[in-house]
């Protein structure tokens, strides 16, 4: 764990520095330092904060979102990774797709979940899958037309879990729900 970088509050981002006296040993980078990690980035008005990190092939890779007024609800602005504070870099996924969710999965590979927003009501959602954070490789698609979209995902047995959101102060009566695309399906 030595450089991992973290996001134990979900917007303060911390070192650890490892064990010392028997205790774990962080150190509070603070906002200005956090910045560095949303490149190539038009900084959104508030704070921007990491969400959804994994480790996976020696970096962090992480979004970069922006809550909402309450803080409970956030809008993903980008994908990135990065080993160190001064090396992030963000990543393009294809068709300017929004990542949403990642996961490292049992085979290894990285997953992101992605959505294109059509218009107000219909969102593609796409999963894509890398070995090299480079490449992306389309594993499923399907069109939401209800208003609501994939807010995160799992995988198990090899199958894919949805969960569905909405946004606005009136979401779809869908937002909460769970959908499942068995691998059999793939």
């Amino acid at each position: 764990y030595s450089s991992t970088i973290f996001a134990p509050f979900g917007h303060a981002v911390w070192r650890y520095d490892g064990i010392v006296n028997g205790t774990n040993q962080f150190t509070d980078l603070g906002f200005t330092i956090g910045n560095n990690l949303f490149p190539s980035t038009t900084m959104p008005p508030g704070l921007m904060r990491i969400e959804r990190w994994v480790l996976y092939a020696g970096h962090t890779v992480y979004l970069g979102v922006t809550p909402d007024s309450r803080g409970h609800e956030w809008t993903p602005v980008g994908l990135y990774k990065a080993t160190a504070l001064d090396t992030a870099q963000r990543l393009a996924l294809p068709s300017g797709a929004v990542a949403w969710d990642l996961l490292v999965g049992s085979d290894g590979r990285l997953y992101v979940l992605a959505n294109i927003p059509i218009n107000s009501t219909q969102h593609l959602v796409i999963v894509y899958v890398t070995v090299d954070l480079t490449s992306w490789t389309e594993v499923l698609r399907f069109t939401r037309t209800d208003g609501t979209f994939a807010r995160s995902f799992e995988m198990l047995n090899g199958d894919f879990y949805f969960g569905l959101g909405g946004a606005g102060s009136a979401p779809p009566p869908t937002t909460g729900d769970i959908l499942r695309v068995a691998r059999a399906a793939l």
